[in-house]
């Protein structure tokens, strides 16, 4: 009787819209089912659409699947996930986009540096390489210049 009371509880609170992924909302949603079925509880496959649909947020796309008239939950879910999938994939597409325009925009602007910039390395690259050939150039032709 406790278990029945608690299950029940946990499925009137049970809400879609609460759920970030379509995976944890099916995982609840079937623990609170199976629960209810060792309870003698009937769940129908109209309650888990009904469920479903009554507990999403309006503005989600489960009323444009609720036209189509699924039948059963599993058709609901397979067609639900593979949304998800296919949401999930222009997300990861519009990161990548992002991220290579960041690296284009940084290194467009690296290049475009004022001439006076790119001068002034030129020089201080200039004279590390100058002092360096000095320094080792005398030393190899075994002249050393006090």
């Amino acid at each position: 009787m406790a278990l029945w009371r608690k299950t029940m509880n946990e499925w009137k609170i049970l809400r879609f819209q609460d759920f970030e992924s379509m995976d944890e909302y099916n995982s609840v949603l079937m623990k609170i089912a199976y629960s209810l079925e060792l309870c003698g509880e009937v769940v129908t496959n109209e309650d888990l659409l009904y469920k479903t649909y009554s507990t999403s947020h309006p503005k989600d796309m489960l009323l444009s699947h609720k036209a189509k008239g699924f039948t059963t939950y599993n058709d609901l879910l397979s067609c639900l996930l593979a949304t998800e999938q296919r949401e999930q994939k222009v997300i990861d597409i519009i990161s990548r986009f992002e991220k290579l325009q960041k690296r284009y925009i940084e290194q467009r602007n690296s290049e475009m540096r004022p001439p006076e910039a790119i001068e002034a390395k030129n020089d201080k690259e200039e004279s590390k390489e100058a002092v360096w050939i000095v320094r080792h150039m005398d030393c190899e032709a075994g002249l050393y210049i006090d």
